[in-house]
């Protein structure tokens, strides 16, 4: 089983303020607002765990609270996710609003952490972005442009573009 989700699936009252982020955390402020608005609710301890990694049902948990999308396609279930887990309608919701998708031989992959460029491309699909400028141009800014996949050009792009990327400490 998984560890404590970032979301839980029960309504809980929101918790803003994390023992684990200090004031001069530099995501301090965004915590701070995705908690107010119940996007995020930390882990039943009272932490955020701001440097671990987010696990792909950790972010499906996220994007299910964050977007109110409808359903593009239909949920067809992942060999690997059962009808109990504890993501499982998370995910089928992510997937139904084209969030996210799974893997070759029907699996989800639910606690394989999530890289940023994979959380980028899934938010540029559920949210329909498009590219405007060439992904070359958008993606100059970036250090680690070269280390961007290819598949992921145009989403990273039109992620950047909108605004979605916080590119800290260094572009």
């Amino acid at each position: 089983n998984a560890i404590a989700p970032l979301m839980s699936v029960q309504p809980a009252t929101a918790q803003a303020n994390f023992s684990d982020v200090s004031i001069s955390y530099w995501a301090r402020p965004f915590i701070e607002k995705l908690a107010e608005k119940n996007v995020i609710k930390g882990f039943p301890d009272g932490t955020f765990k701001p440097d671990q990694p987010v696990t792909r049902a950790q972010f499906a948990a996220i994007v299910r609270q964050a977007f109110e999308r409808d359903a593009s396609r239909q949920y067809r279930g992942f060999a690997d996710v059962p009808s109990n887990h504890w993501a499982q309608p998370a995910i089928s919701k992510a997937y139904s609003a084209r969030f996210m998708s799974g893997y070759p031989g029907n699996v989800f992959e639910p606690n394989q952490k999530i890289p940023k460029v994979q959380a980028l491309v899934s938010l540029s699909s559920g949210l329909e972005l498009t590219p405007k400028t060439p992904t070359d141009e958008a993606l100059a800014i970036y250090r680690d442009a070269s280390d961007i996949p290819e598949y992921a050009n145009p989403g990273v792009t039109a992620a950047t573009e909108a605004g979605l990327v916080v590119n800290y400490p260094n572009a």
